[in-house]
């Protein structure tokens, strides 16, 4: 069954913290990494980097006091995670089945992160469902919270941004989904905190997300 005006056009889906719950890894890999140079990390320091572009969060930790380049921060902490990613995913249940709903309703689905491509196709090689259109960290003309790629993923699928629903775990992703003019569902531990904009519901139907268009 094709998208109608009652339903999202496409959906657009984050990754890290999203779809799968990457978040406690990318957690545990900075903090061993400034850890070998003799710097503490803490949880809050880590969820403050929650949905920042990689070259972004290295230059940060470059700032911390992290005596390496942003190429060398990014490539220790890539491989730290993805040596977990390969081993198992920790998808997010509620999200993967709505990925599974966007196949089955015709509805195209894009998955827009700011990780880089290597290892966003861990995940899309894996995923439950396919996705239309991926965009990743290394491929972005502006990151995150620039709107810039939600719009063009909806410029890619076709489909006006007002009629996608964004799907996003923090206020940086949150930011350019709603700047974009997605309609954007928050998920995560700080759900119906981010931004003030609603959270996804615990076993979300596409019949739910309705675009601010149909509203």
């Amino acid at each position: 069954m094709p998208p109608t005006d009652a339903t999202p056009a496409a959906v657009l889906f984050d990754m890290d913290g999203t779809l799968v719950n990457t978040e406690p890894l990318w957690a545990v890999a900075e903090t061993q990494l400034l850890a070998e140079h003799g710097l503490s990390w803490s949880t809050e320091q880590a969820e403050a980097l929650t949905g920042w572009a990689l070259e972004q969060a290295a230059e940060h930790l470059r700032g911390y006091g992290l005596p390496m380049g942003v190429e060398e921060i990014i490539g220790h902490l890539e491989s730290m995670v993805m040596v977990h990613l390969r081993e198992q995913l920790p998808w997010v249940s509620a999200t993967r089945d709505l990925l599974v709903q966007c196949q089955q309703r015709g509805i195209p689905a894009a998955l827009v992160t700011m990780s880089r491509r290597e290892m966003a196709q861990i995940v899309i090689d894996a995923a439950p469902a396919p996705f239309a259109f991926s965009v990743t960290g290394d491929e972005v003309v502006h990151p995150k919270p620039d709107p810039w790629p939600y719009l063009h993923a909806a410029e890619v699928l076709g489909v006006p941004a007002s009629r996608c629903v964004v799907i996003e775990d923090s206020a940086t992703g949150a930011q350019s989904g709603r700047d974009a003019g997605c309609t954007v569902y928050t998920t995560g531990p700080n759900a119906g905190r981010i931004l003030e904009l609603p959270a996804l519901p615990p076993d979300p139907s596409l019949d739910e997300l309705l675009p601010l268009t149909s509203r």
